[in-house]
């Protein structure tokens, strides 16, 4: 039978992963050996506003020092995770696709998602035993609950990413162009922005677009 006592500190609900203030929910123990206090709210849960029609969510995380960014509540963007970990496979996500698996076929996930609930937590001590990726302290450690984006949520996401594909195509097809026309040059610069020299490269022949690069970059 677990313990049930106002909550003296504020925290996220266990049910539904909002913040419960201090002093307005329920603080809740189980019995079992060294099991944590949880907060959760004293009556029905409200609704999450970043997850109203309450889709599945799963749990992501990683250390600043690992080159991972401050999650945002409500906002969307590419992320990865593991399937074996709680993750939903690349189907269930817009623009998903496996990226990697593992010997025991926990394959790792990248897709579009929307944080519903997004925490910090700053570390002073030594980073390594905290996963936060450094060998010293003072980095923090990001979590977040995400859900999969809708599409309307998605849709600027994938659309600067095939603007970004299109801009790194043209650049190759550029440079492939100019490696026809004059090859490799050991000593190459690459001039500034109104630079004489580069006038001249109004007369090299133009490769036509092909009908996905019509679109204004």
């Amino acid at each position: 039978m677990s313990r049930r006592i106002v909550n003296r500190y504020a925290g996220l609900c266990r049910l539904y992963h909002q913040d419960v203030p201090a002093s307005t929910g329920i603080a809740v123990k189980d019995d079992e050996p060294h099991a944590p206090w949880q907060v959760e709210h004293a009556e029905d849960c409200p609704p999450n506003p970043h997850n109203p029609d309450d889709t599945p969510t799963w749990d992501i995380d990683g250390g600043e020092g690992y080159g991972r960014e401050p999650f945002i509540s409500g906002a969307s963007r590419r992320e990865q995770w593991w399937t074996g970990r709680g993750g939903p496979g690349p189907d269930a996500v817009p623009g998903g696709l496996f990226l990697d698996e593992d010997r025991d076929e926990d394959r790792r996930v990248f897709g579009v998602v929307t944080m519903v609930t997004a925490h910090a937590r700053y570390y002073s001590e030594e980073g390594m035993s905290f996963g936060v990726g450094d060998e010293e302290g003072y980095y923090y450690y990001y979590s977040a609950r995400v859900r999969a984006a809708t599409e309307q949520e998605a849709a600027p996401v994938l659309e600067a990413e095939a603007r970004h594909k299109a801009r790194s195509d043209l650049e190759t097809r550029r440079k492939s162009l100019l490696r026809w026309m004059v090859g490799d040059v050991a000593d190459a610069r690459h001039p500034e922005r109104g630079a004489p020299e580069l006038e001249s490269l109004h007369a090299l022949p133009q490769v036509p677009l092909r009908p996905y690069d019509q679109p204004v970059l």
